[in-house]
């Protein structure tokens, strides 16, 4: 009988130890996720218009500026319903808003 107690506590405890873990994990990479994106620009969807950020764009912008020659590269996400010309449009707001941060900060 205690052996077959034991089991089936082990049955119980060894998956609640490991959802656990699992939980702890998943915090931890949502928290890491949301220190590494910066200075990500976000759009709504199918718009050339800023979704809503933790941080402001000019921030994202000002950062880019401060750090242009340490950037090497910029991705741009779109969903596969979003056209290429949408992400161009995009890529023109993107610039515009750099060059005038960058102008201000040549001044």
């Amino acid at each position: 009988m205690p052996q077959q107690t034991i089991k089936q506590l082990l049955i119980f405890i060894i998956p609640s130890i490991s959802l656990s873990a699992q939980n702890t994990e998943i915090n931890r990479l949502v928290k890491s996720e949301l220190e590494m994106t910066f200075p990500s620009i976000y759009f709504k969807n199918n718009s050339t218009d800023y979704a809503k950020m933790p941080y402001a764009v000019d921030s994202c912008f000002k950062y880019i500026a401060e750090n242009l020659d340490d950037i090497v590269s910029y991705t741009i996400w779109r969903d596969s319903n979003e056209n290429e010309q949408l992400t161009k449009n995009r890529i023109k707001k993107l610039k515009a808003g750099l060059k005038k941060i960058h102008s201000g900060l040549a001044n």
